[in-house]
């Protein structure tokens, strides 16, 4: 996290734990800050988080689905584009070099 972030983020937790609303918090930051704040729709997310329990500074570690490949079907797959493109590049040169359309 860049020290930047985690200035702004300490500053809204102190606007926070002053008892400040979300959007007061960030009329001050802008007031200091100017277009470097945090948009007023973070100040409400990170206000909630505090709210939730969650006085981390840190980024939230985002889920994402697991990538599951079958190996053996993507390696059948690219072995008969392969052997499609041979077939292909076989009839083209006994084709005399035309493309031959299906």
């Amino acid at each position: 996290m860049s020290d930047q972030k985690f200035r702004l983020r300490a500053c809204l937790w102190y606007e926070f734990k002053q008892g400040k609303s979300a959007a007061e918090a960030h009329r001050a930051l802008s007031q200091v800050f100017d277009k470097d704040a945090l948009s007023e729709s973070q100040c409400k997310r990170w206000f909630q988080r505090f709210r939730d329990g969650d006085e981390s500074l840190e980024d939230q570690k985002h889920g994402s689905r697991p990538q599951i490949i079958d190996n053996d079907a993507l390696k059948e797959a690219i072995d008969q584009a392969i052997d499609s493109l041979r077939e292909r590049w076989r009839q083209v040169i006994d084709a005399d070099g035309e493309y031959l359309l299906d």
